[in-house]
């Protein structure tokens, strides 16, 4: 690394966050002299090349318990953060955005994978999921979908299986010796108000909060997600062959991201969908090559968590997927009209966005009636949250769900009642002096109607980018 190209990360560091043992904030390198970032670049290179043994808190990471509600009294209430060292983090996350845009580059990882990879979303995903569901509605097919929970992904991950990939992708072993040295004597300690535990060893999983974990993990569920699509079982459109290997370099069209692919993962979220008459029988299928594969990836699905669901929708009825198991336990069965959750949004085979609907008003309500209450912000405050954490809510989904006129409309009138709380003025304030816009004098309150266009167009100039379901 050069000089410049230091500078440049030491720019994107983010500010006020707590460091690991050696106690070095990231303001520390930010604003220090130019003396310090001789130093600095020499540790960086050192460090690249594996001239210099790592330090032992370099490797280690400082984990804090923070409770998920008020009440926390047991360990499942508490969410663990790891804090890493502020060197250490600077260093994995240069190694992570040169992984990323070279794997990007050469198209190593499956398009099937939305997860941490540069203009690629949540909402792809769902719109894919969506997609498939429709597909199997035009065609009066079964369709089968099975949604996999794992357990602990990051911290279970077999990292020889990491770097085995690497090594059957092509990438030089000079690079997978600086993610094996990265790995290597690993520990975490945990902080609470009693002081420091000693270290433990890490004997397998990557460290939560490292930069490179999601581009490792990335890569060791890269095969089965290879295998799925190579299967020939599932959902899958015409015209494109299913690849087992990655590619030798992307081609200047882009593969289409859906085109022969049972599965959309982000990250450790992965749902897979068949179609057909074989449909729940493709389901065993498929599910027995995530199973085969466990040992050696080191990550196990969480049965409890996990569901499977069907339709014919011939009949628009049921369909019984007793026979998908895993490890003779079948996987809990959801009824097609009944909502899951995935990636944040509502969804049920058949199609039914009431529930989303319901989620999103329902939740718009709550959150602009905490927004009047919260006397302790300034109104102006007061309407900032509003533009961002109630807006939001509708936000997130909103080029999904085919929303009425008349409902942008309710979704409207809520954004103005968060406004008029904020301000707290009463309801007989007139509507125009939120909606009109702030160079006529008005509060400029967002429109649901064009939240909604801009969002749909947003998620087709996406789709657009690198291949969409259709």
């Amino acid at each position: 690394m050069d000089m410049d190209a230091l500078r440049y990360r030491l720019r994107k560091l983010p500010k006020d966050k707590a460091p690991g043992r050696d106690g070095v904030p990231y303001e520390y390198f930010k604003y220090g002299p130019r003396e310090l970032h001789d130093h600095l670049l020499a540790a960086v290179n050192a460090f690249m090349s594996g001239s210099h043994v790592l330090p032992a808190d370099w490797l280690g990471g400082l984990v804090t318990l923070l409770p998920k509600s008020a009440n926390a009294t047991t360990m499942k209430k508490f969410r663990p953060i790891t804090n890493l060292s502020s060197g250490y983090k600077l260093c994995a996350a240069e190694v992570a955005d040169r992984m990323t845009r070279t794997f990007e580059e050469f198209g190593v990882w499956h398009e099937s994978q939305e997860g941490a990879r540069r203009g690629r979303s949540t909402r792809r995903q769902i719109y894919k999921l969506i997609q498939m569901l429709e597909q199997g509605r035009r065609e009066q097919t079964t369709v089968v979908a099975l949604q996999l929970d794992f357990n602990t992904a990051f911290t279970s991950t077999n990292l020889n299986a990491v770097y085995s990939t690497l090594e059957a992708y092509g990438v030089p072993e000079a690079d997978i010796s600086l993610i094996r040295r990265m790995q290597t004597s690993s520990w975490y300690s945990v902080v609470n108000p009693f002081g420091e535990t000693a270290a433990c060893d890490l004997e397998k999983g990557m460290k939560q909060g490292d930069p490179t974990s999601p581009g490792n993990f990335l890569t060791v569920m890269d095969p089965i997600l290879r295998m799925l699509s190579a299967s020939g079982r599932g959902w899958k459109l015409a015209g494109e062959r299913p690849s087992l290997g990655p590619p030798p370099r992307r081609q200047a069209q882009q593969i289409g991201s859906c085109a022969t692919d049972p599965s959309a993962a982000f990250l450790d979220d992965i749902i897979l969908v068949t179609l057909g008459l074989m449909a729940v029988a493709d389901a065993c299928f498929l599910l027995a090559i995530i199973i085969r594969l466990q040992p050696w990836t080191g990550v196990s699905i969480n049965v409890d968590k996990s569901t499977s669901a069907a339709i014919d929708y011939a009949t628009n009825r049921q369909v019984d997927t007793s026979s998908i198991q895993y490890r003779n336990r079948p996987l809990p069965m959801l009824p097609p009209d009944k909502p899951f959750s995935y990636l944040g949004m509502l969804l049920t085979l058949t199609l039914d966005y009431s529930f989303e609907k319901a989620r999103v008003l329902q939740a718009t309500k709550d959150r602009a009636t905490m927004v009047a209450n919260a006397t302790f912000l300034s109104p102006s405050q007061r309407e900032m949250v509003v533009q961002l954490a109630i807006v939001s809510v509708f936000r997130y989904t909103a080029g999904l769900v085919p929303w009425t006129f008349s409902e942008l409309e309710d979704v409207t009138s809520l954004w103005v009642r968060g406004y008029r709380g904020a301000w707290g003025l009463p309801k007989s304030t007139d509507d125009s002096l939120f909606r009109v816009g702030r160079p006529h004098g008005g509060r400029g309150c967002p429109s649901a109607l064009g939240v909604w266009v801009a969002e749909a167009a947003g998620l087709i100039t996406q789709c657009r980018s690198y291949g969409s379901p259709e």
